[in-house]
């Protein structure tokens, strides 16, 4: 699924929003390692971040998909966050439903990317024909549960000991599913 957009941050920085490219592999990459090592509420893990090959492997799969994107904001052609939509099963009966994770840079949080890219996701699940979009966030991670609310995210419900943080201390996650 394409995706393209220009925008502008609450600080007056240009963003650019566009599907990713599988030439992009290594700058994804380096973004993955580096939320991955910024946040224990990520379900990757620093050293699970693949090879640039094996994501530039998976941007072109997801590239030829018509119900998945990988949509990131870029700041002065650099990666600064990055969203995954895709849908929950492959099953009939589970179709009109799609997932997202979301991630920004530390650096550039605070400035309107998260938004951005759940803006798009919305978008873009409704241009792919999805009813419903789900995620799951730490029940500790505050600000991404407010971020979440503000674009009319619901919890629906709290999965027990369903992420380990970086510390090993195992914590819920809140699962939290809008309309679209």
């Amino acid at each position: 699924m394409e995706y393209f957009r220009k925008a502008e941050l609450r600080d007056g920085t240009p963003c650019t929003l566009r599907s990713a490219e599988p030439e992009d592999a290594p700058d994804l990459c380096v973004l993955m390692r580096r939320t991955a090592e910024e946040s224990e509420y990520l379900a990757l893990s620093p050293e699970e971040v693949p090879a640039a090959e094996a994501e530039r492997r998976f941007i072109a799969e997801i590239k030829d998909s018509a119900a998945s994107a990988v949509i990131c904001a870029f700041l002065y052609g650099r990666a600064a966050g990055s969203l995954l939509l895709r849908p929950v099963s492959q099953r009939k009966k589970c179709s009109h439903r799609a997932e997202i994770g979301l991630s920004v840079l530390q650096s550039c949080q605070g400035r309107g990317i998260g938004s951005l890219l759940l803006e798009a996701a919305v978008e873009a699940a409704r241009r792919a024909g999805f009813l419903r979009l789900e995620l799951a966030a730490a029940v500790s991670n505050r600000r991404a549960a407010a971020l979440y609310r503000k674009f009319a995210f619901a919890p629906c419900g709290l999965l027990p000991c369903g992420i380990r943080l970086g510390s090993g201390k195992y914590e819920d996650l809140q699962i939290m599913s809008r309309s679209v």
